[in-house]
């Protein structure tokens, strides 16, 4: 129910800003394009058909099951994106009702409707998206009813509603296949991200907007991003695999050493970064630390200090690599060091309850048989001062170089974890989870 609130709030949101600003965005647009004056019915009785548009995409929100509902999501996502431009670009001449009415719920209806925003109708649009989703005959007729009721009420020109629905049958074929499916199911991950961690939040709106304004190297890193979250959250028990979750990301790899991929939504997003721009040899060398923490987890497994630092390194060397890759940058891990190791530390404290709660242990094994726990935390946080101190140097000798600016936001997300910093709550965390 969270994942589906947050969905209908997500695109009413989505739908206010571009509706809400083409139609005002085409007002400063100094020519019209003129359709046929209207010579057909006027029916004001149909206006509470009309605004059943907002129930019937509720009904859909609620009543898809889950596998259906995101590819649902980003469909109306794509259809509302799209016709901005069209609404900005090729605005029609305004259309008006060939008599007065008084029915209250006309004037409602009609002054909902803003002006401008005509072809093509989105009422049609996502009245044909909730019918081909839905697929129910009862939606066939409402919907067909609510695209009728576009024109019988002067709304749109019938063009309108040709267009319309044209454009949700299109994108509707569009999510079921190839990019379309991959995006539907990353849209999927990225909101089960938020409503775990707020921390994604920013994350989330950083790749779609790099979607949006970089569609290539956007969609590389949106795949990968919610490919790799997907294996980790499947190693790490946050979503349920039904089979052993290390034999699951295994035969992953296999797929990717093979070249032959499966047809299921995870495989098909792998199939797609294996033809991407990004160094395969790196995204491997990354599921493979991340299979580690499961097996550390299966056998209760404690790392000394140094194999437990060059395990969290070397995990946040591929991932920032792999992110700067994304964004057409030339920098690489290598170049900030001190970061690297800075966030190894960030994600310590930052996870240390919920990691525990999972079984994963990073904690050194020397500082577990000696039980100072807050001495090595407060030895810690100094070393952490130090390394944003020297990572801040290191940044700012890449001034003006592409991927400099990701590279400030990761520094910058590490300060309040140090600010906040309390060695004895922490301390009093692990003593709990490891029952002394």
């Amino acid at each position: 129910m969270r994942e589906r609130a947050a969905l209908a709030c997500l695109f009413t949101a989505l739908f206010s800003i571009v509706y809400g600003s083409s139609s005002f965005l085409q007002t400063l647009v100094c020519y019209r394009f003129e359709l046929s004056n209207g010579d057909w019915p006027f029916w004001p009785q149909l206006a509470p058909l009309y605004l059943s548009l907002d129930l019937l995409l509720v009904i859909a929100v609620f009543k898809l099951p889950r596998a259906s509902l995101y590819r649902f999501f980003t469909a109306l996502c794509w259809q509302t994106l799209l016709v901005w431009p069209i609404f900005i670009l090729l605005p029609v001449e305004p259309l008006s009702p060939p008599v007065a009415a008084e029915n209250w719920t006309f004037k409602f209806a009609d002054w909902l409707n803003l002006e401008g925003n005509y072809c093509p109708s989105l009422h049609v649009c996502y009245a044909t998206t909730c019918a081909y989703f839905l697929a129910n005959p009862v939606v066939y007729l409402w919907s067909a009813g609510i695209a009728v009721s576009t024109v019988l009420l002067y709304q749109h020109y019938p063009l309108d509603a040709v267009a319309g629905l044209i454009l949700s049958l299109a994108v509707c074929w569009w999510t079921g296949r190839g990019v379309g499916r991959i995006l539907a199911s990353c849209a999927s991950d990225l909101l089960r991200c938020v409503l775990r961690h707020r921390r994604y939040l920013i994350s989330a709106v950083a790749l779609v907007l790099n979607l949006l304004f970089h569609p290539r190297r956007g969609q590389v890193a949106l795949i990968g991003f919610c490919y790799l979250q997907r294996l980790d959250d499947i190693l790490d028990g946050h979503l349920n695999s039904g089979v052993e979750p290390e034999v699951l990301v295994r035969s992953q790899l296999e797929q990717w050493r093979s070249g032959e991929f499966a047809k299921d939504d995870l495989s098909t997003m792998g199939a797609r970064l294996s033809w991407s721009f990004l160094p395969q040899d790196k995204i491997l060398a990354l599921i493979e630390e991340m299979i580690l923490d499961r097996q550390r987890v299966r056998e209760q497994a404690r790392l000394k200090a140094r194999e437990l630092s060059h395990h969290l390194d070397t995990t946040f060397q591929l991932s920032l690599d792999l992110m700067l890759c994304c964004s057409g940058s030339d920098l690489s891990s290598a170049d900030v060091p001190s970061l690297v190791e800075l966030l190894s530390w960030c994600s310590v404290v930052r996870d240390l309850e919920e990691d525990l709660a999972l079984g994963l242990v990073n904690i050194p094994s020397e500082v577990l048989e000696k039980g100072c726990y807050i001495e090595w935390f407060e030895e810690r946080l100094q070393r952490a001062r130090a390394l944003y101190e020297s990572a801040a140097e290191e940044l700012a000798l890449l001034k003006g170089r592409r991927g400099r600016s990701l590279l400030w936001l990761f520094h910058r997300s590490v300060k309040k974890y140090i600010t906040n910093h309390d060695s004895q709550s922490l301390a009093s965390i692990l003593e709990i989870a490891l029952g002394r």
